[in-house]
C-alpha cells in the first residue's frame, strides 16, 4: 500500500483481526458446547472423542481425561487410540503414545489409517524400520489412498529401494496438490537406477509444474552433464543458482562444466 494510505490500512487490518478473533472465539465456544452437550446426553464415545480434540491445545488436562473416559467406554475405538497416541507423543509421553498407536493397529489391522499414523510417528521418533513398515502396510491395505502411497514412496527412497518406489511415484506424478514433488522424486529414483532418459522425463514434468524447483534443475543438469552435454547442463545449473545462490549441487555442476564446452 502507498504511504498515504498506511494509517487507514493499519486500522482496517486491526479491525479485521479483531472481528476474526471474535468470530473464532464464538465458534470455539460453540464447538465445545456442542460436544459437551452431546456427551452429557449419552452420545458417546464419539462425542467424547470430539470433545477431547476440541479441548486439545487449550485445556490439555481436560483433553487427556476426556480421551481416557472415551476409551474406557469404547476400548476398540481406532480413531480414539490414534488421536490419544498422537496427543501423548506430542506431550513427551512416547512409550504410552506408542502403546496407544499399537492398540489402534490391533483394533483394525487391515485398515491403512492406523498404520499410516504409526509410520509418521515412528519417523518423528527416529524409528526408521518401523516407519517403513507402517508406510508399506498402509499403502498395501488402501492402495487408492494417495497420501499412503506418497508416504510409502518417500520411505522407500530413504532406504534406497528406488524400483519399489517408482510405481507409487508414477501414479502420483499425474496428481496436482500435496504430491506436487512426485515428478522430482520419480526423476531422482530413475537417476539412481541409472535410467537417464526416464530421469529426464521425471525432472521435466516437475519443472513444467514448478520452474523454480531447485532440486529438479540441478539434478537435470547432472543428467546432461553425465551425457557430456554442458551446453544443456550449464543453463540449468545457472537457473538453480538464480533461485538458490547457496545450492551446493548447482555449484558443483558448474565447477565440472566449462564455460565453452
Amino acid at each position: 500500500l502507498r504511504r498515504t494510505f498506511g494509517g487507514f490500512a493499519a486500522a482496517a487490518l486491526l479491525l479485521t483481526f479483531a472481528i476474526a478473533s471474535m468470530l473464532t472465539s464464538r465458534m470455539y465456544r460453540s464447538e465445545l458446547e456442542i460436544w459437551r452437550r452431546s456427551a452429557a446426553v449419552g452420545a458417546e464415545p464419539t462425542a467424547l472423542m470430539n470433545l477431547a480434540l476440541a479441548l486439545r491445545g487449550t485445556d490439555d488436562a481436560a483433553a487427556r481425561e476426556t480421551f481416557e473416559a472415551a476409551l474406557k467406554k469404547a476400548p476398540e475405538h481406532v480413531l480414539g487410540h490414534i488421536n490419544f497416541g498422537l496427543f501423548l507423543i506430542d506431550h513427551g509421553e512416547t512409550v504410552r503414545g506408542i502403546e496407544e498407536l499399537q492398540a489402534a493397529i490391533r483394533s483394525a489391522p487391515n485398515w491403512g489409517q492406523p498404520w499410516y499414523w504409526w509410520s509418521l510417528s515412528a519417523r518423528k521418533l527416529g524409528f526408521g524400520p518401523n516407519a517403513l513398515e507402517g508406510a508399506l502396510k498402509a499403502a498395501r491395505l488402501d492402495p487408492g489412498t494417495d497420501r499412503y502411497r506418497y508416504l510409502a514412496a518417500r520411505e522407500l527412497i530413504m532406504v534406497k529401494r528406488y524400483a519399489e518406489a517408482l510405481p507409487h511415484l508414477t501414479a502420483l506424478a499425474q496428481i496436482a496438490g500435496p504430491y506436487s514433488d512426485a515428478g522430482y522424486l520419480a526423476g531422482y529414483a530413475h537417476q539412481m537406477l541409472g535410467d537417464l532418459d526416464a530421469a529426464e522425463i521425471g525432472y521435466s514434468q516437475q519443472l513444467a509444474r514448478d520452474p523454480s524447483n531447485v532440486l529438479s534443475l540441478y539434478n537435470l543438469g547432472h543428467v546432461w552433464l553425465t551425457r557430456r552435454r554442458c551446453d544443456k547442463a550449464r543453463p540449468l545449473f545457472e537457473q538453480a543458482l538464480a533461485v538458490d545462490p547457496k545450492s551446493a549441487g548447482a555449484k558443483a555442476g558448474l565447477a565440472r562444466c566449462p564455460i565453452d564446452p
